[in-house]
């Protein structure tokens, strides 16, 4: 199965290029990770693009505290993920077990060892601003209409067949066979 080197997620068969990456080539197999172990999973922290004391969202879910500022989608946990291994950080991934959110999609935390935390959140910080500076602020085009892979999380435009990041087919919103009906619908 061929992966993606910059978010790591896997594709099927066929496909050479990971879109959501901006067209990044597909390998046969990933870049070295630096993991950390289960067993040390106790001394880490969750990290994210802003502090909890700027905005002091902890809530509870499932019995369970958590830290908006700190728990992301899947896919941008696979970002976190290679900015952090590329600063040389020892990260993982670890999902919120039962905790469900209002729209259906996974999330996770990215933790760092308690050391690490401050840099890791350094990294992610320069990585966003870079990435802002690049891309500017200012919306050029709409937004698009998006809903959920069911097998992956990601966001799919309502317009796509396929789920860009793990290639499940999901078809195409029936939004515009509706309107066609209810045009019919006026017209008798």
């Amino acid at each position: 199965m061929p992966y993606c080197p910059n978010c790591r997620s896997e594709f099927r068969e066929g496909f050479t290029e990971c879109k959501p990456c901006g067209g990044v080539a597909l390998v046969d197999v990933l870049p070295e990770t630096l993991e950390l172990p289960e067993e040390e999973l106790e001394d880490t922290v969750p990290v994210g693009l802003m502090s909890s004391r700027d905005i002091g969202q902890v809530i509870e879910m499932a019995g369970r505290k958590i830290d908006t500022a700190r728990v992301v989608t899947i896919k941008d946990a696979h970002e976190f993920l290679r900015i952090l291994v590329a600063a040389r950080i020892r990260c993982a991934m670890v999902p919120l077990g039962e905790v469900e959110f209002p729209d259906g999609q996974p999330r996770v935390e990215v933790r760092v060892r308690t050391a690490d935390g401050d840099a890791a959140e350094e990294a992610l910080r320069a990585a966003w601003q870079a990435h802002v500076e690049r891309e500017g602020t200012d919306a050029e085009t709409a937004e698009t209409a998006l809903d959920a892979c069911p097998a992956c999380g990601a966001n799919v435009p309502l317009d796509v067949e396929e789920c860009p990041d793990c290639g499940l087919v999901v078809g195409v919103s029936g939004d515009d066979d509706d309107e066609e009906e209810d045009d019919d619908d006026d017209e008798a």
